[in-house]
């Protein structure tokens, strides 16, 4: 069934699985990366253990 599904370009997922649009990732990738660069430019680290 799996190889009927993927022909047709259906992807299937298990019930627990949460599913988003991959321009809502491709936004959250962009924050995770401005971040990262705001902490490595601090001049301190934040302090967390």
């Amino acid at each position: 069934m799996a190889k009927e599904l993927a022909f047709l370009g259906i992807q299937a997922a298990p019930p627990e699985a949460v599913l988003v649009s991959r321009n809502y990732l491709t936004a959250v990738e962009i924050l995770a990366d401005a971040g990262l660069k705001a902490e490595r430019a601090r001049p301190d680290a934040l302090g967390w253990d």
